[in-house]
């Protein structure tokens, strides 16, 4: 029987922490924790009987968890015997958030408004990108973004392509960077 009965209280349960059973929630993967911490995780959880730290879960089905961050705690807590572990319950949008909260930004996560984002704000995002070698190395970074902040301050910014422009403004920006460009900018 769920702790929720209704369709609205469903809902209030994404975002919140919940004691689950540890039954109820399975690893989506294996863990990339090394061994030995989670050794540790689970020497602490036996002693504390309680984790601090959430395992990160989607609701495949009524009663049924998947854990899709944090995974090292709930393995530890399965070993410690616990009965449940602290968990949040995420849809997509959350676990976007989570993510970035994290700082385990990546091309995917990261979106840039290229239509209301600040020069700075614009800036980070292709140094982002660089110090990240998910783009070229000969991209500038400050002279791309100042570039994009004066079209948009003449004409704006109504398609993707319309940032081709930048190819040719001598800021380190080809056609494969450009494409990695496209990628994290939006136009809402």
């Amino acid at each position: 029987m769920s702790i929720f009965s209704t369709a609205d209280e469903e809902s209030l349960k994404l975002g919140y922490i919940i004691g689950l059973s540890c039954d109820l929630v399975q690893a989506k993967y294996k863990s990339k924790v090394h061994p030995t911490v989670v050794d540790q995780i689970t020497r602490q959880l036996k002693e504390k009987q309680r984790n601090y730290f959430p395992v990160i879960v989607f609701e495949v089905e009524e009663e049924q968890y998947e854990a899709v961050e944090n995974i090292h705690i709930l393995e530890a807590a399965k070993r410690a015997n616990m009965d449940f572990v602290w968990c949040m319950i995420v849809d997509e949008n959350i676990n976007r958030q989570v993510s970035i909260e994290k700082g385990e930004l990546n091309r995917t996560l990261l979106k840039v408004q290229i239509n209301s984002a600040s020069e700075i704000e614009i800036k980070n995002a292709l140094s982002y990108l660089k110090e990240n070698k998910l783009t070229s190395h000969h991209i500038m970074p400050e002279k791309a973004a100042k570039a994009i902040i004066e079209r948009r301050s003449n004409e704006a910014i109504k398609s993707l392509e319309d940032l081709r422009f930048l190819k040719e403004i001598k800021c380190g920006v080809g056609s494969a960077t450009l494409n990695k460009i496209q990628q994290i900018v939006s136009l809402e």
